[in-house]
């Protein structure tokens, strides 16, 4: 197995990089034991290959951020709590609020919503400000654009999955 596994790396100077199949943008391999085939991710297994079992709610992290990097120096663990921080410290988490280039709106917008809604509707609002009223409700509950999360980068927190 050890074999057929480093058969799908490229190494180079810095990233090892993994060629064979990949999931979800990670390196992807095929272990089969006593006749039962399961799929683990190459980053992973090659952690594990060299510094021994992953503790249980652990993650294995890059310091390069290349999802099919397998290069063991570059793997580190974590909780998901240090890969959320990661990620965020990276750049890979959903912009929000004015930052999102798809944004309708910006602040000065949001704030005129939230005293217009002391006298109008969901419905009466979206169309003055050409969004859908399901998102009107979820700005005035503050489930988006919330003035404390959205001002300091944290929320509403989208998680995506790294390409």
């Amino acid at each position: 197995m050890m074999e057929r596994f480093w058969s799908k790396v490229e190494k180079t100077d810095g990233c090892w990089i993994w060629t064979g199949a990949r999931r979800n943008g990670y390196g992807a391999f095929l272990i089969t034991n006593q006749g039962r085939k399961r799929v683990v991710y190459a980053h992973r297994l090659s952690f594990e290959l060299v510094h021994g079992a992953i503790p249980k709610g652990l993650y294995v992290l890059h310091h390069c951020d290349n999802p099919v990097c397998v290069n063991p120096i570059h793997l580190f663990l974590g909780t998901q709590s240090d890969n959320l921080k990661d990620a965020g410290a990276k750049g890979r988490m959903a912009r929000v609020g004015e930052s999102n280039p798809f944004s309708k709106l910006t602040w000065p917008q949001v704030e005129s919503m939230r005293d217009l809604a002391k006298n109008l509707s969901t419905r009466k609002l979206a169309s003055i400000f050409g969004i859908d009223h399901g998102h009107v409700a979820r700005i005035l509950r503050g489930e988006r654009w919330n003035p404390l999360s959205v001002k300091r980068g944290l929320g509403p927190i989208c998680f995506h999955k790294p390409r």
